[in-house]
């Protein structure tokens, strides 16, 4: 009797530490969640389970991974909606998802293609408040199979292959990263640690930046002119414009002039100061995230399918070495970064003016309109020259020779 009452004294003490988020039992199956496809469903379980366990880190980093796919989600329902086509999206970043073909796309208004951005942001956002309170001395471990997941960029419930695109697939159209072998998603299992969290929580400032600076700029002329080249049905005051570009024609005279404008239209109205220095923020957070994140993986002892590795470790993409180098010319491009973006340093000017330099904080801080043609010229610079200390044209030039001519790919990667 003394001994079945011994037991049920454990067995209740075990499952009150469970409850209170001690165990291993209430933690969600993350994996199962986006096998399915089921990315919003698993950001709103992990978010109601989190409030219960704030403490737990590895809980948090999967809460912030749902949110992001969730968004990424979002964000490629809202252009099959409306019906993503052509080949020009790949040129323009939020545009650039893999979306299947709309049979039945809606009319689309300029500021519905605002709307959709604001909701990604809004996602973004949440994530990186999400990852903020992760702890440094963190050792949170979360193991994701890449292969395996599955995002829905429509917004039919049919076909259960044509409704699910895989995750890799949309990474691979949004990244670029085309040195990356196809069959890395074969078998590609990666353990997040804290290192990747500061990594993910930067990636969410600096998409929110791009968007910020977008949304900063009155963008309507450029939409009208030309939204027909990216999606189906857009509504503007130029419907012959429609049809010029159906899906998997050839480039045609029509296409060339409408390309031809777009460059031209590049040129907005400045309407929201707000927008460029919170972008501003976003980069220096960027930053400051990028040096956290270096730390935390410099210190790493282990080898355990690392996301970013450090020269000691290998990573879980075949064939990419990160080497001391690479680390070191990374740490002086975000200090050189970080002083443009603060006004310190200035940024050096294309045209002949001899110890001038833009001004980058002011940018920001400052903004006029935006003319893409006449910053290209150097005219629309004028405001933000000065005089003071350049940023070293050498070291720029020698950049991408650490990064063995990839530093642009590098670059993605590590944030």
């Amino acid at each position: 009797m003394k001994k079945t009452t011994f037991c049920l004294f454990c067995a209740t003490v075990f499952c009150l530490w469970a409850a209170a988020g001690h165990g291993q039992t209430s933690a969600p199956d993350l994996q199962s969640y986006l096998n399915n496809g089921q990315a919003t469903l698993a950001s709103q379980v992990c978010d109601d389970l989190l409030k219960k366990q704030p403490d737990d880190d590895a809980l948090r980093f999967q809460t912030a991974v749902a949110q992001v796919l969730a968004g990424t989600e979002g964000l490629g329902q809202a252009w099959f909606k409306y019906g993503l086509q052509s080949s020009f999206e790949e040129v323009v970043p939020f545009l650039r998802m893999p979306v299947p073909r709309n049979p039945a796309p809606a009319a689309l208004t300029y500021e519905e293609t605002r709307q959709a951005l604001q909701q990604f942001q809004a996602r973004l956002d949440q994530a990186a408040n999400t990852l903020s309170p992760i702890k440094d001395s963190s050792d949170m471990k979360v193991p994701l199979e890449l292969k395996g997941i599955k995002l829905r960029l429509t917004t039919t419930a049919g076909n259960p292959d044509s409704d699910f695109l895989r995750f890799w697939d949309v990474f691979q159209r949004a990244a670029r990263p085309g040195q990356i072998p196809q069959g890395q998603a074969t078998n590609l299992v990666v353990h997040f640690d804290v290192g990747d969290a500061r990594w993910l929580e930067g990636y969410c400032h600096l998409l929110s930046a791009m968007i910020d600076t977008w949304l900063a700029y009155d963008s309507q002329d450029l939409f009208n002119h030309t939204a027909h080249l990216f999606f189906a049905a857009p509504v503007t005051p130029y419907g012959f414009l429609q049809n010029t570009n159906p899906a998997g024609s050839p480039i045609n005279y029509n296409n060339i002039v409408d390309v031809i404008t777009a460059v031209h239209l590049i040129h907005f109205k400045f309407e929201n100061a707000q927008r460029m220095e919170s972008a501003r923020n976003h980069l220096l957070k960027v930053v400051s995230l990028s040096r956290r994140s270096w730390e935390d993986i410099l210190a790493e002892t282990d080898n355990d399918h690392e996301w970013i590795p450090n020269p000691k470790q290998d990573g879980a993409l075949s064939g990419f070495k990160v080497t001391p180098e690479m680390i070191q010319t990374w740490k002086q491009f975000l200090g050189e970064s970080e002083s443009m973006l603060n006004g310190k340093t200035l940024a050096p000017f294309w045209r002949n003016a001899p110890g001038k330099g833009v001004n980058l904080s002011k940018v920001f801080t400052k903004p006029t309109d935006f003319d893409l043609v006449l910053w290209l010229q150097g005219t629309a610079a004028s405001p933000y020259l000065e005089e003071g200390q350049i940023t070293d044209k050498k070291f720029w030039s020698t950049l991408n020779q650490a990064f063995h001519g990839q530093f642009l790919f590098y670059g993605i990667y590590f944030n």
